[in-house]
């Protein structure tokens, strides 16, 4: 359900196996669906999201899952990013990454790589997404992971996206900084000059 962003239907889900988990004592799989209902939150951008990816994280922490563990720190992470915290979710996921390359675990790199792209857009990084979108694509095509690409190619589209966002920010910025300097000479040579610097501007931009 979530890879098909359907968030009603996976929330729907998750209530049923998560009773149905509690009903019969499966610890290991609360644990799991501890994570999936962060994961959701996440995807949501649900204002509790960091809360409930604490939550999991700890839960994983308690029982011992690393596998969880690792995934539940990427969704920290994505927070962290989103509010702000730059510095602490570039941390967690560049050590998140390197422990499950260190592990030679490939698939489970990828999936938190996917969640090192959100915090990146979060960010407003687009050489770290674009960098991180590129090994998810080619890995996804190697195995031949069609959902894995379809994720990879939404989130390009996203990244770049905002990298066209930025470029039109900045040239709007180089605008309203040539054209206060035009306001400021009296000089009508130099005047000439500025404008077709300006006009150059904004045409190689």
């Amino acid at each position: 359900y979530l890879a098909r962003q359907d968030f009603v239907a996976a929330e729907l889900a998750y209530d049923r196996t998560r009773a149905l988990a509690a009903a019969h004592a499966l610890t290991g799989e609360l644990v799991e669906l501890a994570r999936r209902r962060a994961e959701l939150a996440v995807h949501r951008q649900a204002p509790d999201a960091l809360g409930q990816a604490r939550e999991a994280l700890e839960r994983a922490t308690t029982a011992g899952a690393v596998d969880v563990i690792l995934r539940s720190t990427a969704l920290v992470a994505v927070c962290l990013a989103r509010n702000g915290e730059r510095a602490e979710a570039r941390q967690l996921l560049d050590r998140t990454m390197e422990t499950l390359r260190e592990a030679g675990a490939a698939r489970d790199l990828a999936e938190i790589r996917v969640w090192a792209i959100e915090a990146a857009i979060a960010m407003g990084d687009v050489p770290w997404s674009l960098d991180e979108v590129a090994r998810v694509q080619t890995y996804a095509q190697e195995i031949g992971n069609v959902t894995l690409r379809t994720r990879a190619d939404r989130l390009r589209a996203r990244v770049e996206s905002l990298r066209s966002r930025q470029d039109s920010g900045a040239d709007l910025e180089r605008f309203l900084e040539l054209s206060a300097r035009l306001g400021q000479s009296d000089d009508f040579g130099t005047l000439r000059q500025m404008a077709a610097d300006l006009a150059l501007e904004l045409v190689t931009a």
